[in-house]
């Protein structure tokens, strides 16, 4: 087969491909840079709303602040009827000390475990698979649970997207005995998920965004100010997959061009 044949067969081939291959649809996407909308529910008994990252570089705007066992709810309508499963992207921004897995009492009340998860649906009840706890404190009392590839538990801000970048800082007084100083010491982290969920095909869906056991100090200004999280970047996507005619078609498209090549090397041979 000569050159201007096999790269017939190259343009045939991925003409077949991009027949079959569907883009993602975009359902439902927010960076918290213009109004929240009515889309959002919140538990929290604090105002909540448009907040600013103390750095300049980070954004700007994300939802939050939550704290304690706070919850808030997505929830999306008119959405396209037939859909078999949505993806959910997001990252959860985490602010000051929390503890992850330690459990060592400060004035009679365990520091953690401290834990953040997500799941379809509404309620905030902890979900296997889907919630984990998280660190900014030391690796010798404060491990964590999410731990990415690494086996559980891990050191503290282990698989975050980023660490210390948001530009919070712990200055909770009087200071904890594992750390060196609270005056200025950096606490965030970023963390970005990406979680497929099956759907009944309605146009009715819901995602809930959630923690449990974080510390509410009603003895400072802002009572979420030891451990508290927010949401940036929300995204809830659907990617089609090629219906079964189309998936035949393209295999018989393949195995037709297979055909073709093989009597064209056959008589390259002669």
């Amino acid at each position: 087969m000569n050159s201007l044949g096999r790269w017939t067969l190259v343009a045939l081939a991925f003409g077949l491909a991009t027949t079959t291959t569907r883009a993602e649809v975009v359902l439902y996407a927010n960076d918290f840079e213009t109004a929240i909308g009515p889309e959002w529910s919140s538990t929290s008994t604090y105002a909540w709303g448009l907040q600013q990252t103390p750095a300049d570089d980070t954004g700007g705007g994300f939802l939050g602040y939550f704290g304690g066992d706070n919850a808030t709810t997505l929830t999306l309508t008119d959405l396209p009827s037939g859909l078999a499963s949505l993806t959910l992207e997001f990252d959860a921004y985490l602010m000051w000390s929390w503890d992850g897995e330690d459990t060592r009492p400060v004035d009679g009340v365990p520091r953690g475990p401290d834990r953040f998860g997500f799941r379809s649906g509404t309620g905030n009840g902890l979900v296997a698979g889907n919630s984990w706890t998280f660190s900014h404190g030391s690796a010798a009392t404060g491990l964590q649970s999410f731990c990415g590839d690494t086996l559980a538990p891990c050191a503290p801000t282990t698989g975050a997207l980023s660490r210390y970048a948001l530009g919070y800082r712990f200055e909770i007084v009087p200071t904890e005995e594992d750390l060196d100083t609270t005056g200025a010491a950096p606490m965030d982290s970023v963390y970005r998920f990406a979680w497929t969920a099956t759907h009944d095909g309605g146009t009715t869906a819901s995602f809930t965004f959630f923690s449990a056991g974080l510390q509410v100090r009603p003895d400072l200004e802002f009572p979420y100010l030891d451990e508290a999280w927010g949401l940036d970047n929300v995204r809830v996507i659907h990617t089609p997959v090629p219906e079964p005619a189309e998936s035949g078609l393209l295999a018989l498209g393949l195995a037709m061009l297979a055909v073709v090549h093989r009597r064209g090397r056959r008589r390259d041979a002669c």
